[in-house]
């Protein structure tokens, strides 16, 4: 910018695509992407007030809690082949995140870009439970009811992160 005009904009070749690669191997797990503070502060700036109350959207419901406040207890999962163990505890949805991506080697702007994919979770203002209980997809076929031992906002991260090192490894 000189003296208030832009510079000309430039476009990105088409050419320069390729659908089978829109992330690298190396980006896409790497489990250290983001620590759980970095985590915390990008669902921060996503929604910086939630609405703590919601009337119209259906039956009275308690309140809504955003991602970014959402606090669970985690159980501890022991390590196997595909992710290393965590221990359990009260976590935030960013130490989850974090403690998951780390655990099994996968981004954490990969899950998070898989939360909002799912469920709108990252941007969502006022989340009903049940997007918390199918939050990444895991396990909820387009044709079928979702499996309910993989119900909840941890074993949604945990189980996604996890068969995404199985399909890399198989």
């Amino acid at each position: 910018l000189i003296l208030g005009i832009a510079a000309p904009a430039s476009a990105a070749s088409g050419g320069d695509f390729d659908a089978g690669e829109i992330i690298s191997d190396a980006l896409f797990f790497d489990g250290e992407a983001m620590s759980a503070e970095q985590v915390q502060r990008f669902l921060d700036a996503r929604v910086p007030l939630c609405d703590t109350w919601r009337a119209g959207r259906g039956e009275h419901q308690p309140p809504f809690t955003c991602l970014k406040d959402y606090r669970q207890g985690v159980p501890t999962m022991p390590a196997d082949e595909y992710c290393a163990a965590i221990e359990g505890g009260s976590m935030s949805a960013a130490q989850l995140i974090a403690a998951v991506g780390r655990a099994c080697g996968v981004s954490q702007k990969v899950l998070l870009v898989l939360l909002q994919k799912e469920q709108s979770l990252v941007t969502d203002r006022w989340p009903w439970r049940l997007q918390y209980e199918h939050a990444t997809g895991f396990s909820c076929p387009d044709s079928a009811p979702c499996d309910p031992r993989f119900a909840g906002f941890f074993y949604q991260v945990y189980y996604a992160a996890r068969q995404f090192q199985l399909y890399r490894l198989h």
